[in-house]
Order: structure tokens, then sequence, then C-alpha cells
């Protein structure tokens, strides 16, 4: 029963991380699916590549790890935007 429950969280993850990232840098649809599907390939591929470093490592956790450090550059970069353009309309006010 508890290993069904870790499957459901893992696949739960994989499906909604790549959105959550993509989302973070656009509004518009195709964009939007575009890079939600190179984050998930990224995640795989890093996940994949990432089980292979050390024995019995498992790769679903791996590909999550990875989705984690993608969403987490992708904040780095939403973050900076606003904050830039937070930055020069203070400027550009009388």
């Amino acid at each position: 029963m508890g290993i069904q429950a870790v499957g459901v969280v893992l696949m739960s993850a994989l499906l909604i991380i790549p959105v959550v990232s993509a989302r973070m840098l656009t509004y518009r649809i195709i964009p939007l699916l575009v890079l939600s599907g190179v984050f998930g390939m990224l995640g795989a591929l890093g996940g994949a590549y990432g089980s292979t470093l050390g024995e019995n490592m498992p790769t679903g956790p791996w590909v999550i790890v990875v989705l984690f450090a993608i969403t987490v550059v992708t904040f780095i970069i939403r973050w900076s935007r606003e904050r830039s353009r937070q930055v020069s309309s203070e400027k550009q006010a009388p």
C-alpha cells in the first residue's frame, strides 16, 4: 500500500512540476506547452543520469529532484525579472 502511494505522489509530481516551472516563465499557452515538455524531458534525462551515479539508486526520485532544481531556477529567473521591472518603473516615476 505504501509503495503505491509513493508511486502516485511521484506521478503527480511528474505531471505538475514541469507545468508550474513553465508557468513561471510565460502566460501564453503554446510556449507553456513547449517549455513544460522541455522541462519534463530534461527532468527525465537528468533523473536517469542521476540514478546511474550510484548502485541501487531509483530513477523516480532523481527525476523529481532534477525537476525541483529546474523549478528553483525558474523561480529565481521570474523573481529577478519582476525585481528589474519594479526597479525600472520606480526610476521612471517622478
